[in-house]
Formats: structure tokens, sequence, C-alpha cells
């Protein structure tokens, strides 16, 4: 589902964020951790409107989760174990609870309702996230200390972006649902309260204009984000 796509690459990122905290094993490997988000990427195509696509993509779903939970427990000692366990739940847990409320229940015919306008704006509305690739990359390249206020004044900028785009393409009860089903935003706006994309504390944390990337462009990190984006 793409409402669910930019809480996987969000969740990517933040992983990418704390990656050079700790590497237990010569097992693992962030190449693992792309490898879910492609499977996944490749079950996703536009917002389910109807029983059969939303019951797709909540079992792609639900495998992204399982992917990414064997990871944590295998590469990472059990207290960042448990911070990831916390954040990954709290971006799928919202949809996933709808997966397993019967057919016909408010919460799954609710996106039947939004997705027609969404779906066929999906490419106008996607413009917000043009550069989530690079800020991606830009991300990794940067020092540790710099790596959350870019993440954040950078995603904060996208859904508002998303937001705006969205109530002018379709209404404010899309841009609502879209938030709603965003599963980052409340994990972004929990990390990253005090960074306002219009203000002074973003300042110097944009991805410059016409910066690129040194990351080898058939590299599986690069063949993912490009696939995303």
């Amino acid at each position: 589902m793409k409402v669910s796509i930019f809480a996987a690459v969000f969740g990517l990122m933040i992983i990418c964020v704390f990656s050079s905290v700790e590497a237990q094993s010569k097992t693992c490997n962030l190449k693992e951790v792309d490898m879910c988000l492609t499977n996944f990427y490749y079950d996703q195509k536009n917002i389910p409107t109807n029983e059969k696509q939303l019951r797709k993509t909540c079992s792609s779903t639900r495998t992204l989760h399982k992917c990414l939970s064997v990871y944590f427990k295998r590469c990472m000692s059990a207290p960042l174990r448990e911070t990831f366990e916390i954040l990954i739940n709290s971006l799928m847990n919202p949809f996933l609870e709808t997966c397993i409320k019967p057919s016909g229940d408010p919460l799954r015919t609710e996106i039947f309702k939004y997705s027609k306008c969404l779906n066929a704006n999906s490419k106008k509305i996607q413009t917000c996230s043009s550069s989530t690739r690079d800020t991606f990359f830009y991300i990794l390249e940067e020092s540790y200390e710099r790596r959350i206020p870019i993440l954040c004044c950078n995603a904060k900028k996208v859904s508002q972006c998303t937001k705006n785009m969205v109530t002018d393409l379709c209404d404010k009860d899309h841009a609502d649902f879209q938030s709603k089903y965003n599963q980052g935003s409340e994990v972004l706006n929990m990390i990253c309260e005090h960074y306002d994309p219009n203000g002074d504390s973003c300042k110097g944390y944009f991805v410059p204009d016409g910066w690129k990337s040194s990351e080898d462009s058939k590299s599986p990190l690069s063949r993912m984000i490009n696939a995303f984006f």
C-alpha cells in the first residue's frame, strides 16, 4: 500500500542513522534490510480498492514485519533491538490492526473510499518525495551528529508538501486519511518535535541543490532506493 511505503523507507532511514552504533556479526548486513523492503515494494501497487487487494497488502506487510524482526533479533543487542522493535511496531501496527478487522469493517471500507482520488493522483503526490532518495544517501555521508537534524528537516518537508498536495488535488478529508495511514507521522513528530522545516532550526540541514551521491548506482542499496523513488 502506497501509504505504507513512506513508513517502510522512513524506518530504514532511521536504521541507517544509527547503523554505525552496532555491528555484532559478520553475517549481519544492511543488504538484508534492503531485501526485506525491496520484496515488500514489488508487492505494492496502489492503495487497495477492494478486499482482495487489501488482503494481499496485509500479507506483504506482515512478511516485511517478520523479515525486519528476524534481522533485529540476530544482529542487535537486546536494548537496541527493543528500541527498534518499538519503532517498527509503532510504524506498522496501525495498518496491521486494520488487517485483522472483518470484511465490511469501517476501517477497511474507509481505505476503499479514499483510494480512488489518491491513486489517480499518485504520480503528482509523489513529486513531494522525489528528493527522498538524495536525502537518504546524504544522511549516510554526513557525520553522525548531523543525521537526526537532516532526517527530521527533510522528512517534515516531505510530509508538509504531501499534505498540501493531497488537499489541493482531492480534499481535506483525503489529506486527513493519508496522514492517518502515513504510519511514519507519529514517530516523525515524536523524534523531530523541535525541528521546523520553515524555521531557523532547519537552516543548513536540507540537501543542497545539485548534490549528488558517491554511492555506486549499481549497489543493492541504490537499486532499492531507485525502485521506490
